[in-house]
């Protein structure tokens, strides 16, 4: 293996094939033409998690599409002693996760290996704080036009938690969310639009 610049292929398949680089020590994965691992997608999320009200704390936080791992450094930055659970379609890109080292807290996130659709809807915990990052390629995975997926969100988000949402390219498609969630802000990361939303109030019928 080489510091300076390394390439594999990885079979993968979900994805088909998996492009892994080292470029002086520093990992990235690559499918097809998107970067899912890489700095820019580690800069991304410790822009956008920068973002988050100053006071707002997370001690349980929910990962869907938690791909090669590069949000969960910048999620231990904010929220060192936060319990991170992600759900991950392909199984390759968990094992390169924590086969390559991409997080270095020794906490360690709990991955569970499958489509959403067939776990999130039978999780008995709620979370302080939501990251959807689903997608089919360039474009926002089938699941979330899905009826079932913003209510079972909304299930699962504790009173006062948040959702943040990536978008990537779909920048179109920030107000999805809104039947369930208030929209908070529109952040844009070079390539990248995200949404972050919470709760709506509970209506007081008198």
């Amino acid at each position: 293996m080489s510091w300076l610049y390394e390439h594999q292929i990885i079979d993968s398949e979900v994805n088909g094939k998996i492009d892994v680089f080292r470029y002086f020590g520093r990992w990235q994965i690559k499918v097809g033409d998107a970067y899912l691992t890489a700095e820019y997608t580690k800069r991304k999320f410790k822009r956008v998690i920068s973002e988050l009200p100053p006071e707002f704390k997370a001690n349980s936080i929910l990962v869907l599409g938690s791909g090669g791992g590069s949000c969960f450094d910048p999620i231990y930055q904010r929220f060192s002693d936060s319990e991170i659970l992600g759900i991950e379609y392909d199984l390759s890109m968990i094992e390169l996760m924590f086969k390559l080292n991409f997080t270095s807290n020794p906490l360690r996130p709990q991955i569970l290996h499958g489509d959403v659709k067939n776990i999130l809807p039978f999780l008995k915990k709620r979370f302080d704080l939501i990251i959807v990052d689903l997608f089919f390629g360039r474009h926002l995975a089938p699941a979330v036009y899905e009826g079932w997926f913003f209510p079972t969100l909304n299930s699962h988000l504790n009173g006062e938690g948040l959702l943040l949402m990536n978008f990537f390219q779909d920048k179109n498609e920030t107000g999805l969310p809104c039947k369930e969630f208030l929209h908070e802000k529109t952040i844009h990361h070079v390539y990248n639009t995200l949404g972050l939303y919470r709760k709506k109030p509970k209506r007081i019928v008198i």
